[in-house]
């Protein structure tokens, strides 16, 4: 048997302890965050399908996103930036009494793209972000105004 002295084995102890260390390396990395300007939307005009005749049959109404009817928004944000526009709900029921009238099939225009996508200007804004829709009236709607609230979410790519 091979006798081994203490100071032997305090430096092979410590050659163990040690020599893992001389193996690992540091790297310093750099975190970081950008913050956007916030979207504003503000509404220059609402959705308006105009005074419809009662009739005997389903009717349906369409204001397309080019047309007077259209409802409009003016948006500003971080300039250069892509959005992308929505309406939240996928239909409105505009009730009045035992009448429904269902507002739905939501189309952009304007300032937007078809399926709602857009650029901000240098500026960081974006006017006439126009949305149509459809509404089906139903036959024989009872008389009066049919009113609701629907919301436009924008929000960055």
């Amino acid at each position: 048997m091979v006798k081994l002295s203490k100071s032997w084995l305090l430096g092979l102890l410590a050659a163990m302890v040690i020599a893992p260390s001389a193996y690992a390396t540091d790297e310093p990395f750099l975190a970081s965050i950008s913050i956007f300007s916030p979207i504003a939307i503000t509404e220059t005009s609402a959705l308006s399908f105009g005074s419809v005749a009662s009739a005997g049959t389903t009717q349906s109404v369409v204001v397309a996103p080019g047309d007077a009817g259209a409802a409009s928004f003016n948006l500003s944000g971080q300039s250069n930036l892509a959005i992308t526009a929505s309406v939240v709900e996928p239909s409105l029921a505009l009730v009045n009494g035992a009448t429904t009238i269902t507002v739905n099939s939501f189309t952009f225009g304007g300032g937007l793209a078809a399926n709602g996508t857009a650029n901000l200007s240098a500026a960081g804004t974006l006017n006439a972000a126009n949305v149509g829709a459809t509404a089906v009236v139903p036959a024989n709607p009872a008389s009066g105004a049919y009113t609701g609230n629907l919301i436009l979410r924008v929000v960055y790519q």
